[in-house]
């Protein structure tokens, strides 16, 4: 179980790489669309621990570059109870994980759903007003902790916040960190149980999926003039879709 094949391999890093890519300029988050490749490869708590650690990095660099800009009242505000519910999301994850049918129904419910949000533009661009900001830490870290799905809900509440641009980069970032640093302390026991129990490679396809996806990252930007975004949306858009309608199904 888990012994890739080199062209295994090879596909990962490519879905990889052009799954990072996408995130640039299609409207979907990180998570969206890269979490659909990993539960081609791996189970899905395997999956959703390897998006998070791609999460995590990315938005790691990104803190980096912006953390002076954060707005430390509206992280804390967001940020705490996201932390708390991206616990419980993730401890939920976990007892999902036992029977992996339900679990896989669930995700693709799930994915169906923020697929669906992402393009009806009157969901993703609701502004919810900031002395609910308690909340939509709760909501963002839930399904955070449970899929890795919290960009949107997350910027349901951050939009109404009067952060200038920047600061609204950066708060953004500041709170995906915290909810991964929780959700990904929870996860870590589930790959390490896998891997201590004699499963193969799945660090080192990790590794690669990871880094694959950073580098469609980095030099996405040289194809966005050269490319319709809004059929690269109706395509991922599509993919998603299906994806989620496979994992219901149980097909993959």
């Amino acid at each position: 179980m888990f012994d890739f094949s080199i062209v295994e391999l090879i596909f990962l890093a490519v879905m990889s790489f052009i799954a990072g890519g996408l995130t640039l300029f299609t409207g979907f988050g990180l998570s969206t669309i890269l979490l659909p490749v990993f539960v081609i490869f791996f189970p899905a708590p395997i999956a959703i621990a390897s998006t998070a650690i791609v999460h995590f990095i990315n938005n790691f660099y990104k803190f980096f570059i912006y953390f002076k800009k954060i707005n430390i009242q509206i992280l804390m505000r967001f940020g705490i109870p996201g932390i708390l519910a991206s616990i419980f999301g993730a401890l939920f994850l976990n007892i999902l994980s036992e029977d992996s049918r339900s679990l896989k129904i669930i995700l693709g419910v799930i994915i169906i759903a923020i697929a669906l949000f992402e393009m009806i533009p009157r969901v993703k661009n609701l502004q919810i007003e900031m002395r609910w900001a308690p909340v939509g830490g709760l909501i963002s870290g839930f399904f955070g902790g449970l899929s890795g799905h919290q960009g949107l809900f997350r910027s349901m509440f951050l939009v109404k916040s009067g952060l200038n641009p920047q600061n609204f980069i950066a708060t953004g970032v500041g709170i995906a960190i915290l909810i991964d640093i929780s959700r990904l302390s929870i996860y870590s026991s589930t790959i390490l149980n896998l891997t201590n129990s004699g499963i193969n490679n799945v660090w080192f396809a990790i590794l690669i999926s990871t880094t694959s996806a950073l580098l469609g990252v980095s030099i996405a930007s040289d194809w966005v003039a050269k490319i319709t975004v809004d059929l690269l949306q109706k395509m991922v858009y599509g993919f998603i879709f299906i994806s989620g309608v496979l994992l219901i199904l149980g097909l993959i």
